[in-house]
């Protein structure tokens, strides 16, 4: 597609495309041809410009357009966590062993399963990254992996503590 505009042009501006009036006169009529790029259709937007739109589109739930894991990003969680740290600056459960050690991780206790309101009322305990960990661990296998001075599993629920079926 292109444009074609007559306009009032300098000698210098005159090329090839340009048409002279006369050699008398110093105004020449020249034609500039611009060509039009067509717009490309829109693209299919993959997931991830999906999730992004939604984190930025304002008045959503984001319990309706964020994965629960995504939801660690948002303003709201940050602050919450940094207050959470502010006020219980020491590890809970390093606490309970008689340990003091600085916490570095606002955790959901109990875990909030990805319900959002649970997430964002839910009540929250200070852990350092170690605690953290191994309590993610017994949350997501059912059992703790905490070995006694015997060196046998202490949990109950662990595998190696179950009654075998059949066999010795």
């Amino acid at each position: 597609m292109c444009e074609i505009t007559p306009r009032i042009c300098s000698p210098i501006d005159a090329g090839s495309l340009s048409i002279g009036v006369g050699a008398a006169t110093t105004s020449f009529f020249c034609v500039s041809v611009r060509m039009r790029a067509r717009a490309a259709p829109p693209l299919p937007m993959s997931a991830i410009e999906r999730t992004f739109n939604a984190m930025h589109a304002h008045n959503l739930n984001p319990a309706q357009t964020l994965p629960w894991r995504a939801w660690y990003s948002l303003q709201t969680w940050r602050r919450r966590a940094k207050h959470q740290l502010q006020i219980k600056p020491l590890c809970a459960l390093c606490e309970e062993r008689g340990r003091l050690t600085p916490a570095t991780i606002a955790d959901h206790h109990p875990p909030h399963k990805g319900d959002y309101n649970k997430f964002v009322l839910g009540p929250l305990r200070s852990l350092c990254a170690d605690c953290h960990n191994k309590q993610w661990a017994v949350d997501r296998k059912g059992y703790s992996s905490d070995v006694g001075p015997d060196g046998y599993p202490t949990d109950p629920a662990h595998p190696f503590n179950r009654v075998r079926s059949g066999g010795l």
